[in-house]
C-alpha cells in the first residue's frame, strides 16, 4: 500500500487513521453505521443513502490540500483523540449543545466546514423530505456533527415542520 499513499489525498489518509484507530478496518460490526444498516437489512428494511459516493468525494475535494494537511496533522496530535472521545460522550448523552461546544472549540476552517458539514446538511435535508412528502417511514442515520446548530438536520428539518426525535440504540464506550 505504500507506494499509492502519494496519490492519495491527506483527508484519506486522516480518514484511514481514524478508521484503524477505531476498530473500522478490523471489524466493521464495530462501527454504528455498519451495525445500523444491517439490523435494518435484517428486517427487509429499504436502504437509500442521503448523498451519493460522488457527492462525498466531490465535498473533500472541494477542501484545499493544505488545510487537509492541517486537518491530517490534528487528527494525528492526541488532542484529536481527546476531542473524539468527548463528543462520543456527549452523543451518548444525547447532548446536542455539548457536541456544538466540542466542535466548536476544534472547528474546520470556514470552508472545510461548508463543504463537509453545511452544504451537505443542506443535500440530505432535500432528500429526507422528498422521502417523507412521499409517505415514506424514514430512520435516518448520520455523523453527530451533522446534528446541532442552526445549520444542523434537525434545526432544518424542524425549521420545515417536521418533529425531529431521538432513538437510543447503543450505549458508547
Amino acid at each position: 500500500m505504500a507506494p499509492n499513499l502519494e496519490q492519495l489525498k491527506p483527508f484519506w489518509i486522516m480518514a484511514t487513521i481514524m478508521q484503524l484507530s477505531e476498530g473500522a478496518m478490523t471489524n466493521p460490526d464495530d462501527v454504528i453505521d455498519v451495525r445500523l444498516q444491517r439490523m435494518a437489512e435484517g428486517k427487509g428494511l429499504k436502504i437509500k443513502p442521503l448523498e451519493t459516493i460522488k457527492e462525498q468525494m466531490a465535498a473533500i475535494d472541494a477542501i484545499g490540500l493544505k488545510e487537509q494537511a492541517k486537518m491530517l496533522l490534528e487528527s494525528i496530535d492526541q488532542e484529536e483523540d481527546e476531542m473524539m472521545d468527548e463528543i462520543k460522550r456527549c452523543y451518548a448523552k444525547a447532548n446536542l449543545s455539548c457536541i456544538e461546544s466540542v466542535y466548536n472549540e476544534n472547528k474546520f476552517d470556514e470552508g472545510a466546514e461548508g463543504s463537509l458539514i453545511i452544504e451537505r446538511n443542506q443535500t440530505m435535508v432535500k432528500r429526507l423530505t422528498t422521502m417523507i412528502n412521499k409517505g415514506e417511514t424514514v430512520f435516518c442515520a448520520v455523523g453527530a456533527l451533522h446534528l446541532p446548530g442552526e445549520k444542523g438536520l434537525i434545526y432544518l428539518l424542524e425549521a420545515a415542520g417536521y418533529t425531529v426525535e431521538p432513538i437510543f440504540y447503543l450505549p458508547c464506550d
